[in-house]
């Protein structure tokens, strides 16, 4: 797979997992965490991954660098703003790092269907999924009026800036969503059982 040149990478590893127990990026898989697997995929597409670390201590990944919020405390929409502004490049992939077996195909075609000024998400049967979308960075300084109004919804977010859904074949167990030790053993049986769900 050919990386994309004028796309950056950005990780979601910033949030407080309260229900999980511990930071989801610890989790791990086989012999490897979640965030190693969301670093892997994500040099698959590009030679610029940063990983939001929210307002955790700065760390480093594999050499990678990580970044704290530039507005802290503002969820998931905190951390798309700031890989927004530290960006180098005009496209910003977002990879919630909970999700370690998103095919790199999926942004492949995101980034097919850019658009200079809207957001794209991926739809799958219906179901929306924000958080696994493509931003261009154009849109760092609409999605501070946000924070001026104490508003850290990502959904409203893409909806007042007519995001697009992009919809892919895909299977459904690629979208699990782990908020708690429950949902994560699931996500290991499932995996263990059928891993040919987890592709697309």
């Amino acid at each position: 797979m050919t990386v994309i040149s004028n796309l950056t990478v950005a990780i979601l590893a910033g949030g407080c997992s309260t229900r999980f127990g511990y930071p989801k990026m610890f989790a791990q898989y086989g012999h490897q965490t979640f965030i190693d697997y969301c670093l892997q995929f994500g040099y698959k597409l590009s030679e610029s991954v940063l990983v939001m670390i929210g307002n955790h201590p700065k760390s480093k990944f594999n050499n990678t660098r990580c970044f704290q919020d530039v507005y802290p405390h503002h969820g998931p929409l905190g951390g798309i703003y700031s890989a927004l502004k530290y960006s180098p490049t005009e496209y910003i992939a977002i990879v919630p790092c909970d999700m370690p077996f998103l095919s790199p195909d999926i942004y492949q075609i995101l980034y097919q269907n850019r658009n200079t000024l809207r957001p794209l998400t991926v739809k799958v049967k219906n179901q929306i999924h924000p958080l696994v979308s493509l931003w261009p960075k154009a849109l760092s300084r609409s999605i501070e009026y946000y924070f001026e109004h104490n508003n850290n919804c990502v959904c409203e977010a893409l909806k007042n800036l007519e995001g697009l859904a992009v919809p892919i074949i895909a299977n459904e167990a690629m979208f699990l969503n782990m908020n708690t030790q429950n949902d994560y053993k699931t996500f290991k049986f499932r995996a263990s059982l059928h891993p040919y769900e987890f592709q697309l």
